[in-house]
C-alpha cells in the first residue's frame, strides 16, 4: 500500500514519469516470489474494448500512469479515506470498475463488490446502498432515475434516508437536467458530481460538481472542468481553439491519453492525433467525437456527438439537440431520436420516448412543444411510445436495438375522405409526390414526410392543374388538404389566377446576371476566400476495364449538355456575372 501511494505522488502532469522499482516481497519461506523487472508507468495498464458507433469492438489501452492519476484524483477529489465505502457496481467490460476495484487500496476505504443482480435492479440497489453504508456510487443516469422512482414508489417512510452516501457520480452519457432537480429535490445533502471520460484516456477526464438544482431552462449540464493531469481542447474543423459559446469538437490531452487501438494502428492514427499544444515529444491528443462548448463561467458543457449529426433535406441536425427539448418536458423521462428510413427509402425522423407514467407521454403535446422550439424539417415525423429504452451492458441506450424496430404503424393515420372535386384532385397530387398510399383530407403535410423541396413540387401541381400561382408560403401555411383546397377555392374564386410568364431562352452573347444563390456564394468567397466549407468531396470506385475514350467522350457530352458545367464567373462594376462558355473539354 505505502508503495502504491508512493508511485501516485510521483505523477508530474510537466513530466514523463516513471514507477519506482519494488522490492521483492520475502514469503515466510524467504523466497522472492516476485519478478525483480517492474513495469513503468508508460507500460500497458489494462485494455477495454468499446464498440463506438461501427459495432466493431476496439482494444482502448491505457497505461499505468493514466490509470493511477485518475486514481489520484478520485482521492483528492472525493477527500476518500479509511471511512468510505466505494459501490463496485460497473461490469469489468466498463473502463469505470477500474478506479471502483483499485482506489480503495490506496487510501485504507473499503469496496463493495455489488452483485449484477443487484446492481442493476433499483430496488436492490437501494437496499444494499444502505444496508452497506455506501459513501461513494458512480452509475449512469438511468439508472439515478430508476433510483428515484424507486424511492418514489416505496414511499417516505419505507425509502432509505442515505445516512452515509457522500458522493454520486453520474456517467456513460448525457446527465438530463430535470434527473438532477429530482434528486437534489430529494437529497438535497447529497451532491452530484457529474464525471465525463472516454474508454479510450484513462476513465473519467472532467468533472462538475452539481451542489443545486439547476434552473428550469437548463438544457444541457456541464461536464465541468478536466482533473489534474488533463487538458481539454474544444477545437474547430482546423483544429483551432473556438470561443466561448460555440460548439467544436473536444480533444483531451496529458496524462490520461491512452496508447491508442490494440492491433490496430489505422483506427488509432484517426483518432490519436500529435498534440500541438503540448511540450512533451512525442505526445496524443484524443479527438473524442463528441461535440462541446465553453460556458462563460469556462466550465465545458457536452452538446452531442459529431456521429449523431445528420443531413436531412439538405439540413445539418443535431439528433441531440432534438433529445435535449424533448427532456425539457415533464411528460418525458428518456427520450431518444434517430434518422429512420422507410419502406420507399425516405428518411424520417422518429422520437422514441419513455413517458413519466404508465400512461405514455402525451405525442400531441410533445409534437406541439417542438413545433414552437424548432424548426419544422427538426419535428419528427414518428412519436414512438416505449416502456423503456434498450440499453448496453454498460447502461447506456442502445440505438442499434432501437433502429431494428418497425415504425410502419406509426405512420397510419385515422383517414377521412375528399368532400369536393378539389379535394379529391388533391389528395391524389399528395399521394404521388410523397409516396403514400392513402391520403386523409386532414393529414399534415410535414407529418407525412413532406418538406420543402416536396412542397415546390405540390406548387407546380396546382399551377399546372388549377392554373393558379400560390406562394411557397401559402403551401406551408395550409399543411392538410383541406386547409389547401378551400386556398385553391378561393384563389379561382376570386379570380386570382396568374400564368407564370412564359420561359424563353436569353441570347449567351455577353455577361449574364447572377442568381441570388450564387450572388450568396460569391459574397461568402469574397468574405472567406480560403474556406472550403461548400466543397462536398465523394470519392467513386471504378470497376472493371476502363476505356478511357468512352469515358471521355461520356464526360465531354455531359458537359456541352449542360450549361452550368460551362459557366465561369467575372466581376463586373463590383458585381458577379455569370459567362457561359461555347464549350469546355
Amino acid at each position: 500500500l505505502a508503495r502504491l501511494q508512493e508511485a501516485i505522488t510521483q505523477i508530474d502532469e510537466t513530466s514523463r514519469p516513471r514507477l519506482m522499482p519494488i522490492e521483492p516481497i520475502l514469503n515466510e519461506a524467504g523466497r522472492e516470489d516476485n519478478p525483480n523487472d517492474r513495469g513503468l508507468t508508460d507500460h500497458l495498464a489494462y485494455v477495454i474494448y468499446t464498440s463506438g458507433s461501427t459495432g466493431v469492438p476496439k482494444g482502448a489501452m491505457v497505461t499505468r500512469r493514466g490509470m493511477l492519476n485518475n486514481i489520484r484524483s478520485k482521492v483528492s477529489g472525493l477527500a476518500l479515506g479509511p471511512d468510505d465505502v466505494i459501490a463496485q457496481t460497473a461490469s469489468q467490460c466498463f473502463d469505470i470498475s477500474v478506479w471502483q476495484f483499485l482506489t480503495a487500496l490506496t487510501c485504507g476505504a473499503r469496496t463493495s463488490i455489488v452483485p449484477d443482480e443487484t446492481s442493476r435492479d433499483p430496488f436492490q440497489l437501494l437496499t444494499h446502498l444502505e444496508r452497506c453504508d455506501i459513501t461513494i456510487l458512480e452509475t449512469v443516469p438511468a439508472l439515478l432515475q430508476g433510483l428515484l422512482d424507486a424511492a418514489s414508489e416505496a414511499g417516505s417512510h419505507a425509502a432509505p434516508r442515505f445516512q452515509m452516501l457522500r458522493w454520486v457520480l453520474p456517467t456513460g452519457e448525457a446527465l438530463p437536467p430535470p434527473v438532477c432537480r429530482q434528486w437534489l429535490a430529494r437529497y438535497p445533502a447529497i451532491p452530484l458530481l457529474n464525471a465525463y471520460g472516454p474508454a479510450e484516456c484513462a476513465d473519467d477526464v472532467a468533472v462538475h460538481p452539481i451542489l443545486k438544482p439547476p434552473a428550469t431552462d437548463t438544457t444541457h449540464m456541464p461536464i465541468g472542468r478536466p482533473i489534474e493531469g488533463i487538458r481539454l481542447h474544444i477545437l474547430n474543423a482546423w483544429l483551432e481553439p473556438v470561443p466561448p459559446g460555440v460548439c467544436g469538437e473536444l480533444y483531451v490531452a496529458g496524462i490520461g491519453v491512452g496508447r491508442g487501438y490494440l492491433q490496430d494502428p489505422a483506427r488509432t492514427a484517426e483518432v490519436f492525433l500529435p498534440d500541438r499544444f503540448g511540450s512533451e515529444p512525442g505526445a496524443r491528443m484524443y479527438r473524442t467525437g463528441d461535440l462541446a462548448r465553453y460556458r462563460r463561467d469556462g466550465a465545458i458543457e457536452f452538446v452531442g456527438r459529431i456521429d449523431q449529426q445528420i443531413k436531412l433535406r439538405g439540413f445539418r441536425i443535431e439528433l441531440g439537440e432534438i433529445e435535449t427539448h424533448l427532456l425539457s418536458s415533464p411528460l418525458v423521462r428518456e427520450a431518444a431520436v434517430l434518422l429512420h428510413t422507410d419502406a420507399r427509402s425516405e428518411k424520417r425522423l422518429a422520437a422514441y420516448l419513455v413517458g413519466q407514467n404508465d400512461k405514455g407521454p402525451d405525442v400531441a403535446a410533445l409534437r406541439e412543444l417542438l413545433q414552437a422550439q424548432l424548426p419544422e424539417y427538426m419535428v419528427p415525423t414518428a412519436f414512438v411510445p416505449l416502456p423503456a429504452l434498450p440499453r448496453t451492458p454498460n447502461g447506456k441506450i442502445d440505438r442499434l436495438a432501437l433502429a431494428t424496430l418497425d415504425l410502419g404503424d406509426q405512420f397510419t393515420r385515422l383517414y377521412t375522405a375528399p368532400r369536393t372535386a378539389t379535394e379529391e384532385i388533391l389528395t391524389g397530387i399528395w399521394s404521388d409526390v410523397l409516396g403514400v398510399e392513402r391520403v386523409g383530407i386532414h393529414d399534415d403535410f410535414f407529418e407525412l414526410g413532406g418538406h420543402s423541396l416536396l412542397a415546390t413540387q405540390i406548387m407546380s401541381r396546382l399551377r399546372s392543374t388549377f392554373h393558379v400561382e400560390l406562394s411557397l408560403r401559402t403551401v406551408f401555411e395550409s399543411t392538410s388538404v383541406a386547409a389547401l383546397a378551400a386556398a385553391v377555392d378561393r384563389a379561382r374564386k376570386e379570380d386570382a389566377a396568374i400564368q407564370a410568364p412564359p420561359l424563353v431562352p436569353v441570347a449567351r452573347t455577353g455577361p449574364l446576371p447572377a442568381s441570388f444563390a450564387q450572388q450568396r456564394l460569391w459574397f461568402l468567397a469574397q468574405l472567406e476566400p480560403e474556406s472550403p466549407f461548400y466543397n462536398l468531396p465523394a470519392g467513386f470506385r471504378l470497376r472493371g476495364k476502363l476505356d478511357v475514350d468512352v469515358l471521355t467522350a461520356g464526360l465531354n457530352q455531359v458537359i456541352a449538355r449542360h450549361e452550368a458545367l460551362r459557366t465561369v464567373f467575372q466581376e463586373t462594376d463590383g458585381q458577379p456575372t455569370q459567362v457561359v462558355l461555347s464549350s469546355v473539354t
